[in-house]
């Protein structure tokens, strides 16, 4: 075996051992904005289960494939290193997917939040205690006030609306005292930060698997190339 392979054939496996690090970023990452979203996903209608749970299920595949390519490089496999470097393509283009529809999905949910958002304030000014539930724990959560502000709220602002909530607080006293900021856009920057994260992390690891593609077939090749000479 040349100096030649022997450095490739390491460089993958030093790559796989990264490539399943990654795989449990992307499992670990997808899992956190998926529970940090599933409070929202009322106000959401669904619209953004699918990236998180892509980069769940891509996460898990990564982990399976790393071990591939391990397993290829070490017993010096052609059929095992393409399969790998085939399947590296394959996630690749899923990354991609994730990340275009982490962007789009961010972008395309100011309606229904505006909607729904605006549904779930009605009914809790009318003393429904389910949306009375829902928009303390959005309050709470996001830092916010309101659907678009504390002057949604006649008199005194509820406990979620103050800086220290410990009490209910007087409007119009400034963000000092409680929260000036309105849920319908604290709501859409937290999913538009959500899609940005899963989007960038999503193509950036894409982008890295192409490495691993190069490894795996430049190593395919000298395993090819080596079987070639033997049997000469």
């Amino acid at each position: 075996m040349g100096c030649g392979m022997s450095f490739v054939k390491y460089l993958l496996f030093i790559f796989n051992l990264v490539f399943a690090l990654s795989g449990l970023a992307l499992l670990v990452l997808g899992i956190l904005v998926l529970t940090e979203t599933e409070v929202y996903q009322e106000f959401l209608a669904g619209k953004f289960h699918a990236p998180p749970i892509l980069l769940i299920v891509i996460g898990c595949i990564v982990f399976v494939v790393a071990f591939l390519g391990c397993c290829g490089a070490i017993r010096e496999s052609h059929c095992m290193v393409i399969t790998f470097a085939i399947f590296l393509l394959t996630i690749f283009i899923f990354e991609i997917v994730v990340g275009a529809l982490a962007f789009v999905y961010s972008n395309d949910t100011q309606d229904v939040l505006d909607d729904s958002l605006n549904k779930i304030m009605e009914d809790y000014k009318a003393g429904n205690q389910e949306a009375n539930k829902t928009m303390n724990t959005i309050q709470d959560a996001l830092k916010c006030c309101g659907y678009k502000g504390p002057d949604d709220y006649p008199g005194m602002l509820p406990k979620t609306c103050c800086v220290i909530s410990e009490h209910e607080c007087p409007n119009h006293l400034g963000s000092k005292v409680h929260y000036t900021i309105g849920c319908s856009e604290a709501l859409k920057q937290f999913v538009k930060d959500s899609g940005i994260v899963l989007g960038g992390v999503a193509i950036g690891f894409a982008f890295i698997e192409l490495v691993g593609i190069v490894f795996a077939l430049c190593l395919a090749n000298t395993i090819k190339n080596n079987s070639r000479r033997r049997a000469v």
